[in-house]
């Protein structure tokens, strides 16, 4: 937990007067963070700042579900929701050892229109930052929504990096690469909109663990820039 983005920004900003919550989620896109910020106004929360921390999530999400706006994995609640509507099969493919499941989703997803999805992702991602900010204006937050650096743009790169840029997918890459320009181009900065994308690509040594996932230095670096950015806007 001492190396998690929440905790280092607490070091970060320690000479502030803040106090930091941590309500990230394992693959959560922003339509679920926006949920669950939600429940949490409802049920009386009251910040004084909302920092959403998106990107990686946001473009996975849609190539792997061929539209914007879903979470992850809607293949496997699908299968959960079927469990019994065809003759106990899905159950019987559970029970043995999973290999039902793996054959269905190794099955090849067509090849998406890349242009076309990056402007559908943007185009969702700028909403939920819109319905965000109406949020904040009515709950009295501010908002700073950061999209995070990925190893698709770092200029120096460790052997370990370079395989794993090197085993990602070029529509991957691609989606990703166009989802972040239609943001760039998008008038996003009077809704709290921060590009962090570029603030590990100079940096030589090793961050990356896969090709969104950052070690205990590369959340430091990345804690530093937000801690920036909430003092360039606070």
């Amino acid at each position: 937990d001492a190396s998690t983005l929440p905790s280092l920004l607490a070091r970060e900003l320690a000479t502030e007067n803040v106090e930091i919550s941590n309500f990230g989620e394992s693959g959560y896109v922003s339509t679920q963070s926006l949920w669950r910020l939600m429940e949490l106004l409802k049920s009386g929360a009251r910040p004084d700042w909302v920092i959403f921390y998106d990107g990686a999530n946001e473009v996975f999400s849609s190539l792997q579900n061929g539209v914007a706006g879903l979470p992850q994995n809607e293949a496997n609640r699908r299968l959960e929701f079927n469990v019994l509507s065809d003759g106990g099969q899905s159950a019987r493919l559970v029970l043995n050892g999973f290999s039902g499941f793996k054959r269905v989703l190794a099955k090849p997803a067509s090849v998406p229109d890349v242009v076309a999805l990056a402007e559908q992702t943007a185009r969702d991602y700028e909403a939920n930052l819109r319905l965000l900010n109406g949020l904040s204006v009515e709950f009295g937050f501010k908002v700073l929504a950061l999209w995070q650096p990925v190893i698709f743009t770092k200029k120096a790169l460790s052997p370990s990096e370079q395989d794993e840029l090197g085993s990602s997918a070029q529509v991957h890459r691609d989606l990703w690469l166009q989802t972040r320009e239609r943001l760039r181009l998008a008038p996003l900065s009077t809704l709290g909109w921060v590009d962090l994308s570029a603030e590990l690509d100079a940096e030589v040594a090793p961050l990356y663990l896969d090709f969104c996932h950052l070690g205990p230095h590369g959340n430091a670096l990345v804690a530093r820039g937000i801690a920036r950015e909430w003092r360039a806007t606070n």
